[in-house]
């Protein structure tokens, strides 16, 4: 997920999908003889009555000058985070209109800049998947005996996700940037950000896991109703490095393994 641009799905209207925030501390060293370090914090105090938790967290046994989260400083902590290199999770996708609503399961697993997505269709069973390289994207149907491929343009692996990404935050005007503070989400304490889309009236919600520094869950709402909203299971996130079979496509091959013989990544 880390290559992702600011996309438009189609949800009645285009939805502008822009991005994730996150939260961190600025650390000093007791000797003061190196520049400071970004790193997570420990999780917010907790906030019994389910509103916004501002309150920072509490450290001891360390130097720590307290960063606040704010609308004018969420680009260039986004800069400075560290994730997970390897990684596999399951995410729900929902599209919301008056009178209905339509649910999609999603899979991915992330390894060596290589991304696979499956598809799951609306009774749960996987149809389609995707692998995405960074020059090639196969594409086969679950249980195919073929597959297609086709060189990368302009959608990243996001994209063929349907979801947000933490790099579409860094090309939002500032200005756009509504509020930025600490909130549990699914009982994980997450950084919550609001930004407005101007272009559409869109506001859109998004939820980040101090735990992992990943998007935990986003939401759209147009005119204050839900139209869009992707949350990340959380029995299906491991920071497990995937196996290698992960990324096989029919008939054996294997993007990954290609990738390393020919001195990729």
């Amino acid at each position: 997920m880390n290559k992702g641009k600011m996309t438009v799905f189609a949800v009645m209207a285009a939805v502008l999908l822009t991005a994730a925030i996150f939260v961190v501390f600025l650390m000093t060293t007791a000797a003061g003889n190196r520049g400071p370090d970004i790193s997570l914090p420990p999780a917010p105090s907790d906030d019994v009555t389910g509103g916004n938790n501002t309150v920072a967290p509490e450290v001891s046994d360390i130097d720590v000058e307290y960063l606040d989260i704010t609308t004018e400083n969420v680009q260039s902590i986004i800069e400075h985070l560290d994730r997970p290199d390897s990684y596999s999770l399951e995410l729900q996708i929902e599209y919301h209109w008056t009178g209905g609503n339509s649910v999609f399961r999603r899979r991915t697993w992330v390894k060596s800049g290589a991304v696979r997505w499956q598809h799951f269709d609306r009774t749960g069973n996987p149809v389609l998947n995707y692998i995405i390289t960074p020059d090639t994207v196969y594409v086969w149907e679950e249980n195919g005996r073929g597959y297609v491929s086709y060189p990368c343009g302009e959608f990243s692996a996001d994209d063929l996700g349907q979801i947000p990404t933490y790099e579409d935050i860094l090309q939002a005007d500032k200005d756009d940037i509504v509020s930025a503070y600490y909130e549990d989400r699914q009982s994980v304490p997450c950084v919550k950000v609001e930004v407005f889309d101007r272009d559409n009236g869109h506001t859109h919600l998004y939820w980040v896991s101090l735990e992992t520094g990943l998007l935990w869950e986003a939401e759209v709402l147009a005119e204050g109703q839900l139209i869009y909203r992707m949350y990340v299971l959380q029995s299906g996130f491991s920071v497990r490095e995937p196996e290698q079979s992960d990324f096989q496509l029919p008939g054996g091959r294997n993007p990954l393994t290609e990738a390393r013989t020919d001195g990729g990544q």
